[in-house]
């Protein structure tokens, strides 16, 4: 009976490291299996936070709507795991990050100068990427760092991975499994947090209306001030993109029609 490979970022790139031919283990694929189920149950932790560049002039409260792709699924907390393969000892930490700066931060704090290498890799939802073998051979560190990131399912993530050499050289294909395998278990061991990105609304009304708005914003309530050059008030407000339609019916209904969610657009954000 032949057997296949499953493809994934990790097998895809030991097949593309020059003169390397080497199998995924089974350890490797039972953690694959497991991020996999893990990633399919509903997150641990669900994190709202206001959206960058959602506001725009639009015309109706259903053009307020994010689509759900476009929340992130990333780590809750920063982890660590250790692996000891033939006396060197492989050590990776985790941690959620924002932005390239943010990343390599982390990666300098947690990068040990006495250690034999310190590689790492980060992948951001905007879609910036880097990676560094840090003095291992070619494609033997940074990418199958960055493959586990790739193939846990998180984003926003840096992952380094120190190596303490214990005298026995590994090979590109032990170190390919090495450092993949200390990096996808540490993030097989992450709390998963789903960040929900939230939009920016407006609400007008005259001051007779302002008890119904405020009970019916509730949690979603901002700060209040007057419209200038109008007897209006506005509150400024973010909120979770799934509840905008029903948080203008809302609206309606309270005040009989008089107040709703106006449509976001940059004006609204002054």
């Amino acid at each position: 009976m032949s057997y296949t490979t499953p493809t994934t970022p990790l097998t895809r790139t030991l097949e593309a490291t020059p003169s390397l031919v080497v199998r995924l283990s089974k350890k490797l694929l039972l953690a694959a299996q497991m991020r996999r189920n893990l990633l399919a149950t509903p997150a641990q932790h669900v994190v709202f936070e206001r959206a960058q560049g959602i506001a725009s002039r639009s015309t109706s409260v259903q053009s307020c709507a994010v689509d759900s792709s476009q929340s992130v699924m990333t780590i809750a907390a920063e982890c660590k795991h250790e692996l000891i393969v033939k006396k060197s000892r492989f050590v990776a930490r985790a941690r959620h990050v924002r932005t390239s700066d943010e990343a390599m931060a982390f990666i300098k704090d947690n990068s040990d100068p006495k250690a034999s290498h310190n590689c790492f890799a980060f992948s951001l939802s905007g879609g910036a990427q880097r990676s560094s073998n840090d003095g291992e051979p070619g494609g033997t560190a940074g990418p199958p760092i960055l493959a586990a990131i790739e193939g846990s399912g998180y984003q926003d993530v840096a992952v380094v991975v120190t190596r303490y050499y214990g005298g026995i050289k590994l090979g590109t294909g032990g170190l390919v499994r090495a450092y993949g395998g200390a990096a996808s278990a540490c993030l097989h061991d992450a709390m998963p947090k789903e960040i929900v990105p939230l939009v920016p609304v407006r609400v007008r009304f005259e001051a007779s209306d302002t008890g119904a708005v405020y009970s019916t914003l509730g949690q979603y309530a901002g700060a209040m001030h007057e419209v200038p050059g109008s007897a209006m008030l506005e509150i400024l407000c973010d909120v979770p993109p799934a509840e905008v339609s029903a948080l203008d019916q809302q609206l309606t209904s309270a005040t009989k029609g008089r107040v709703g969610v106006v449509p976001c657009g940059t004006e609204a954000l002054q």
